[in-house]
């Protein structure tokens, strides 16, 4: 399986294609920045178990106060990053950092910049297709609603751009 195809079966998979493992350890650690961590949850593609996502792993020990524009559109414009990892057989193949938003009311990606006038309108911010898709997933199987999603990005401005 290459890297591409594993990036479209997560682009066209649905939340209810991933079985989410109970509450407890991932064993999926990191002891970087003078503390342990790990990830807060571990799901699996349910027609191929190879495949699985881990999510959740606080890059900052705080929220960060920072101004992306489209975050001071929320109620509370504080942001938090934390991994995303994709698994094969259980060795990490892809990492994606996302935007924990509003209280993490919602996942997002890390947005690719302003779209200028001439891609689009100048209030809208560019996400490429697999880390909207990526945040979105990782968005529902943290347990938080698909039309809160789509809501929060509607909101923000963001918009899906084709990969470069």
């Amino acid at each position: 399986m290459t890297l591409d195809e594993i990036r479209s079966i997560i682009v066209a998979s649905s939340p209810s294609d991933w079985y989410v493992a109970p509450l407890g350890p991932t064993y999926l650690h990191s002891f970087g920045g003078g503390r342990p961590a790990e990830h807060a949850s571990r799901a699996c593609f349910i027609p191929e178990v190879s495949l699985g996502i881990a999510f959740g792993l606080d890059v900052d020990d705080e929220e960060l106060d920072l101004d992306l524009g489209w975050n001071r559109r929320f109620c509370n414009p504080a942001v938090s990053r934390s991994f995303a990892d994709v698994l094969w057989c259980g060795m990490l193949i892809e990492r994606r950092m996302q935007l924990n938003v509003d209280g993490c009311r919602a996942v997002f990606p890390i947005d690719g910049g302003r779209l200028g006038p001439a891609d689009c309108r100048a209030d809208l911010f560019g996400a490429p297709s697999f880390d909207l898709r990526l945040a979105r997933l990782v968005h529902c199987l943290s347990g938080l609603q698909d039309t809160l999603f789509d809501e929060y990005i509607a909101r923000a401005g963001l918009v899906e751009v084709a990969e470069r």
